[in-house]
């Protein structure tokens, strides 16, 4: 009877973690550090540089390499934690002077877990936290905003993470894992005239339109913006979502009882097309015709096309020359250029009368396909830490995350500044009691700054982030 009632408690822990993690998922929004890729997962392995590949770095080992579970004594880990990236981002036009500060600068990312692992070596569960994204939001007064009205990106993946973890024996742990990704997007972005016509001709990528449309561009001799609107406001989702499936593998082999290497892959998203649903986004157009100024503004749908995460792989090692110390190095690389060679967004008008805007202006079911070149860069990150247990309950940790910025120069877009390269870290762990522990990280990216020489804007971004966890264990 008293195994039945166990079993049952954790059926009701696990759908209870299942429902609030759904909503972590659905609420994580990040600005980005490794490309879009969070500098580190947990707090453990975050104030370690985010090595994390051959130790056993928490339930964030579903991020990390979840083979490390392999490295636990029986029992099940309920894990709480709260990521808030703090991201400083200014963007400058160098022939003008002038400046616009990003207003977001505070984006929290909280996680839930709950992870057991059994006599015999098996370890299961669940995992929810946000795995990265991009943000800014500027001030419709800035030289970034054409109409007057404010723009601003947002782009978050959460994961939902079933990791299943053996111990082959003392030196073997293997793992495999099924990841369901969520994503969300807001964005509100204007494009000046010169912008819009270079698209219409190659430069810088492609704008293209359905009959109708087409000709109602070509009717403007002048285009003072155009400008691609879809935002819901909320804190939860983004107005354009999508979701689909990816999996990891890993595995860790103790080569001495001090030498431990850790092997991972994370495989591409499988997501599909992120859309905002009938009448989610705007389409509008402001130029001069024949002597006068006219605009078109349009309701329809948005199709985010095929934005997905990418495949991720790395080797890392620990060594623990003895019960105190902790030394960890993880070398990974990430295949942005599979996945950002362009962010390709297709624009199909509804059939509300409201696109019906005259005699020969029915632009009902009209079409526009605009895809902005990114070509971004695979990206090699190399995390050092080392963790030292001070006395029983504390142990203090410090680390470097290193990485160079994906995005070339020509393609920066002041909307999505990942250009941030190295972190350095610090952090600490203290035990309550046997059972309950708390973890606590702080990351620091000194700014770095580029500028785009086709349209003179320089993004500068640096960063101070910070972590918390909480563990209890039964």
């Amino acid at each position: 009877m008293a195994s039945r009632s166990y079993a049952r408690l954790r059926l009701r822990l696990a759908l209870t973690a299942a429902g609030l993690g759904t909503a972590v998922a659905l609420s994580s929004s990040a600005s980005a550090t490794n490309g879009m890729a969070m500098a580190g997962y947990g707090a453990r392995a975050g104030a370690m540089g985010g090595a994390g590949m051959a130790y056993d770095a928490g339930n964030s080992n579903v991020m990390n390499n979840p083979a490390a579970f392999g490295f636990r004594e029986p029992g099940t880990v309920l894990g709480l934690g709260l990521t808030v990236l703090g991201p400083e981002v200014t963007a400058a036009h160098e022939a003008s002077g002038a400046e616009a500060r990003s207003e977001g600068d505070a984006y929290p990312s909280p996680s839930l877990s709950l992870i057991r692992t059994s006599p015999g070596g098996l370890t299961y569960g669940a995992a929810f936290l946000a795995q990265g994204g991009m943000g800014t939001e500027y001030g419709g007064e800035t030289f970034l905003s054409r109409s007057g009205e404010p723009v601003r990106s947002e782009v978050s993946f959460g994961r939902l993470m079933l990791p299943l973890a053996y111990r082959v024996n003392d030196r073997v742990n293997v793992a495999v894992q099924l990841d369901y990704l969520v994503g969300n997007m807001d964005l509100q972005m204007d494009m000046g005239g010169a912008q819009v016509r270079g698209l219409m001709s190659g430069v810088g990528g492609s704008l293209s339109a359905s009959p109708g449309l087409g000709a109602a561009l070509d009717g403007f001799s002048a285009i003072d913006y155009a400008r691609v609107d879809f935002s819901n406001g909320s804190d939860l989702t983004g107005e354009a979502q999508g979701g689909g499936l990816a999996g990891k593998i890993g595995l860790t082999l103790r080569l001495t009882p001090e030498l431990t290497v850790g092997a991972a892959y994370h495989s591409e998203s499988r997501m599909g097309d992120w859309s905002t649903g009938a009448n989610g986004a705007e389409l509008a157009f402001q130029g001069d015709m024949r002597g006068s100024t006219r605009s078109v503004a349009l309701q329809g749908e948005v199709a985010v096309e095929d934005f997905e995460w990418p495949a991720t792989y790395g080797v890392g090692i620990a060594y623990e020359p003895g019960d105190r110390l902790t030394l960890a190095a993880d070398v990974k690389r990430i295949a942005w250029s599979e996945v950002l060679e362009t962010l390709s967004l297709r624009f199909k008008a509804s059939d509300s009368e409201a696109n019906n805007l005259g005699p020969g202006r029915d632009f009902r079911g009209e079409e526009v396909d605009l895809a902005l070149r990114q070509e971004w860069a695979d990206q090699t990150v190399v995390s050092l830490g080392a963790q030292l247990r001070a006395t029983a309950a504390l142990t203090l940790r410090a680390g470097v995350n290193l990485a160079d910025n994906p995005i070339p120069d020509e393609y920066l877009n002041p909307l999505f500044p990942a250009i941030i390269e190295d972190h350095y870290t610090a952090g600490l762990g203290y035990a309550f009691t046997e059972r309950s522990r708390i973890g606590l990280a702080v990351t620091y990216a000194p700014e770095v700054e580029a500028t785009n020489p086709r349209t003179g804007v320089t993004s500068r971004h640096s960063q101070l982030n910070g972590r918390a966890n909480y563990v209890y264990r039964f």
